[in-house]
């Protein structure tokens, strides 16, 4: 049987960031570590100390939350699908569609040869599928439009705001717009309709409330050495006893009443951990109240070996992932791989084609790919 500390010394952990691959406006988890830094105060931590985790075993972690109960769709959306013709529809918890793939690869012919004015006109001439008012329709906004790799298609991207404030979770659709035709859409649109209250707790209330839900509470005598900055729409917290920088920011939540509540959304990372932690929590910014809560964390492979032969880097591994840049090619067909594929190495070594180092995502706020004080590696 493997010991539990050589156990130990092949435990890697990811941080589960969302993919920036059609939707490059949205935000991943901010997760890095200064390992020069001195080993932190111990924070009250509801994690026990003798748990290691090693590829294949299940995370250690509290259970995600979301108060929000399913929404069903009107029987004005069930008329609106009869209309479409034959397409797979499936609906999310919101009670509007979460994907729309046609029998025939079309939709609809696009109406304007810009793929934004095309997705728009289709997004308005469906708006009853999709749940929305004319005036919700008119308020999208326009996240991005993205090409496709080796491909002229484009994923058009539009967000909802509830008076002026963007959705933590959700809120998004997006439309494939290809070959002068509607070719696809996706959502997590809300039907929601209802105006946030003015938030009371400011976002390090909130990110307070969220770490003490995950067991890291900070000692009411620590919190005025919590030192914040503003910056990228996140504040960013340094806090006594974490190595990781903290980030909360105000949001809101579309309910399934109907009603949109403001939210502190935080980001709890302690990557000291012997249980790496990772939370994104959503408080109530007037209540307190955790409404929605997400781990982060899934265990990753083992880095300990390097099977290249790579000369082993200080840490004692030298992790390396093969992994797209942006989109996979599209000359994968039948048995082929994706041809633009790297290899993204932590030490500089022979078959490494992607520079060295921590590895940094354009759409990320920092650094996403990262080394803690114990040799954990944030991939």
């Amino acid at each position: 049987m493997t010991s539990a500390h050589a156990r130990g010394r092949r435990a890697t952990a990811v941080l589960a960031l969302l993919t920036a691959t059609l939707v490059p406006g949205l935000t991943h988890l901010p997760a890095f570590a200064d390992e020069g830094a001195p080993a932190p105060a111990p924070l009250a931590s509801s994690t026990p100390s003798h748990l290691v985790s090693t590829l294949g075993d299940a995370v250690v972690a509290l259970t995600d939350i979301d108060v929000r109960s399913a929404v069903r769709p009107s029987p004005a959306q069930l008329r609106a699908v009869a209309a479409l013709g034959d397409v797979q529809l499936r609906w999310n918890a919101a009670g509007t569609p979460s994907s729309i793939l046609p029998a025939d690869g079309t939709l609809a012919r696009a109406t304007s040869s810009d793929p934004e004015v095309a997705a728009r006109a289709w997004i308005s001439d469906h708006a009853t599928l999709l749940g929305l008012s004319t005036d919700q329709v008119d308020a999208l906004e326009l996240v991005s439009s993205q090409e496709f790799a080796q491909s002229p298609a484009r994923a058009v991207l539009f967000r909802q705001r509830f008076d002026g404030l963007i959705p933590a979770v959700g809120g998004l659709v997006t439309v494939g717009v290809a070959r002068g035709e509607i070719a696809y859409v996706s959502s997590s649109l809300s039907k929601a309709t209802g105006t946030p209250a003015d938030a009371v707790l400011s976002p390090l209330q909130g990110w307070l409330k969220a770490a003490a839900s995950v067991g890291r509470a900070v000692p009411v005598t620590s919190v005025p050495s919590i030192v914040r900055t503003v910056s990228g729409g996140w504040t960013r917290l340094t806090v006594p006893g974490l190595v990781q920088q903290q980030v909360a920011r105000l949001r809101v939540l579309p309910m399934s009443d109907g009603t949109v509540r403001p939210v502190i959304q935080s980001n709890v990372v302690d990557m000291a951990a012997t249980s790496v932690l990772g939370y994104t929590v959503l408080v109530d910014a007037v209540t307190g109240q955790v409404l929605w809560r997400h781990n982060q964390v899934q265990n990753d492979h083992d880095t300990e070996a390097d099977e290249r032969g790579v000369t082993a880097s200080p840490l004692g591994f030298s992790p390396r992932w093969s992994y797209f840049t942006a989109n996979p090619s599209m000359n994968s067909l039948g048995d082929k791989v994706p041809g633009n594929a790297v290899v993204g190495c932590w030490v500089a070594g022979e078959g490494c084609t992607s520079p060295t180092g921590p590895f940094a995502n354009v759409a990320a706020v920092t650094t996403w790919d990262a080394v803690n004080v114990a040799g954990l590696s944030s991939m």
